[in-house]
């Protein structure tokens, strides 16, 4: 985070921060998360810096399909695979069928 207590109020800093959060929760499968910044004035010439979250609907992955395989079947390719599909039980333990930016794209 670049806005911390103590700082003077840098519209640049808060910007930074606000996609430095939404970075996180698309990361972590929350496409649709968004990030508004507001400010609480105090008598003493201070503020405090609110982040507002509105995290949206996580994206669940729930199939993946190959086309134009043929020296290799969908299952070999899946196993060498970071990205896995969302399984009900499994997937409330682990991140398993989350859709994370970061895998997916190693996985291209």
């Amino acid at each position: 985070m670049k806005v911390h207590p103590g700082a003077i109020l840098d519209p640049s800093r808060v910007k930074d921060s606000i996609n430095g959060i939404e970075e996180i929760y698309q990361n972590k499968g929350y496409l649709d998360a968004k990030v508004n910044f507001r400010t609480v004035l105090e008598p003493d010439n201070t503020a405090v810096a609110v982040f507002d979250v509105k995290e949206g609907p996580k994206v669940q992955i729930t199939s993946i399909e190959f086309t134009g395989n043929h020296a290799f079947s969908d299952a070999r390719l899946r196993s060498v695979m970071d990205t896995t599909t969302h399984i009900p039980i499994l997937s409330w333990i682990t991140t398993a069928g989350s859709l994370d930016r970061k895998k997916l794209q190693d996985d291209v």
